[in-house]
């Protein structure tokens, strides 16, 4: 029995002298042999991903690990390492370094990959480890490499064309603003308090819905279950807290049983059923549901949905129009432009009413081209308003 116990207290030491070494192998090596060894930031920040960790997930309250950068920043300049892998800048001269065009090539970091979506492409038998299979099968929002980034991006440009805006996505916008409108006007009649954001998080659920598949949420008709919706949409910011530490948190969660994933969580399995909503929309897509491809949608009609953009795009490889590829963007573009745009309404709405000289010369600026037009007032006309042009590109 001693020699049994022993054996075991010899394993247990020689692994964690073994996991010892390793990490402060690692430390002295990012302090002094990485490529970013030089630059200014926090020592602790420099060696671990730990002390973005603490900041985010740890210390209350959370998610404040930006407001450490800026204190780095006030201490070691506009320039600072905030982990092992990563530098922040503070100077907006440094834009038109990082977001170049041309023949300049970018890739973004393999950890923000993983976090956010697919190495490469969606075809499991290319990854040789099961953690690479749960990146790659469940999460479609990122891609490291540059030109496989663009030739995505190339494929869903059509959906946000200046000609989009000008004739389908209009089109959409009118009948949605109108409920929206409707929906305000009610509240104002009846006194009845609500949170402007989950208002507009209607709207924008139907319009991001319907744009991506063809399909609305009516969260705007169910005042139920756009409550439900609005209270799942507040844990995605702190999802990504987590994820953005262990990429295969979401990934392995999805695996999961759903009544097993409600009992942790029934935020996240919302969440999760979104993802199925996802995947529905693009077999019906598969089965001719939602109207046949009609060829590169860059040279021809606007796409009806983000899946035939994508099965039409002559930028795409075969492998890159997969059934997996098709729900993973459509949930990328639906979640993009949901609790994000219903936001950015939300600051336009209080930072005008907050000033209200300013709203009252926007008001003003909309009524002289309002007086002339018998109907909707076309995109043509708003993108030429400067101070609303103004109001949204600060708000964004």
């Amino acid at each position: 029995m001693y020699v049994q116990q022993s054996g075991w207290l010899h394993y247990t030491a020689g692994f964690v002298a073994i996991l010892t070494v390793y990490g402060v192998t690692l430390c002295l090596y990012r302090l002094t042999l990485h490529p970013l060894a030089g630059l200014p930031g926090r020592k602790l920040a420099a060696m671990t991903k730990w002390y973005e960790f603490y900041f985010d997930l740890l210390k209350y309250p959370r998610g404040k690990f930006s407001m450490e950068i800026e204190a780095m920043h006030r201490e070691y300049g506009p320039i600072v390492r905030i982990n092992p892998d990563e530098v922040h800048v503070r100077d907006r001269d440094f834009g038109s370094t990082l977001y170049t065009t041309g023949s300049a090539r970018r890739h973004k970091p393999t950890a923000a990959a993983q976090m956010t979506g697919i190495p490469h492409s969606c075809t499991l038998s290319q990854y040789s480890t099961p953690l690479s299979m749960l990146y790659s099968r469940y999460l479609a929002f990122g891609t490291a490499d540059h030109d496989t980034h663009k030739r995505r991006r190339a494929a869903n440009l059509p959906m946000f064309s200046k000609r989009a805006m000008y004739g389908p996505v209009q089109d959409t916008l009118k009948g949605e603003v109108a409920r929206l409108c409707e929906s305000l006007e009610e509240t104002r009649k009846t006194g009845e308090v609500r949170d402007i954001r989950e208002i507009f998080l209607a709207y924008t659920s139907v319009f991001a819905s319907r744009y991506f598949a063809g399909t609305g949420l009516e969260y705007q008709a169910n005042r139920e279950a756009l409550g439900d919706w609005y209270d799942t949409t507040k844990a995605i910011p702190q999802v990504t807290l987590l994820v953005k530490q262990f990429p295969w948190v979401v990934a392995l969660g999805m695996r999961l049983p759903r009544p097993m994933v409600a009992a942790i969580s029934q935020r996240l399995a919302r969440l999760f059923d979104m993802h199925q909503f996802a995947r529905e929309q693009a077999s019906d897509f598969e089965i001719g549901k939602k109207g046949p491809v009609q060829g590169d949608y860059k040279r021809t009609d606007f796409p009806p949905t983000i899946f035939h953009a994508i099965r039409g795009s002559s930028a795409l490889p075969e492998e890159e129009k997969a059934f997996c590829r098709l729900w993973q963007e459509g949930f990328n573009v639906f979640i993009a432009g949901l609790e994000t745009t219903s936001r950015t309404l939300t600051y336009v709405i209080y930072y005008l009413f907050s000033d209200k000289s300013f709203l009252t010369r926007v008001q003003q600026e909309l009524d002289s081209v309002a007086a002339v037009e018998t109907d909707w007032l076309d995109y043509q006309i708003l993108e030429k308003l400067p101070l609303l042009v103004l109001v949204l590109n600060t708000a964004a």
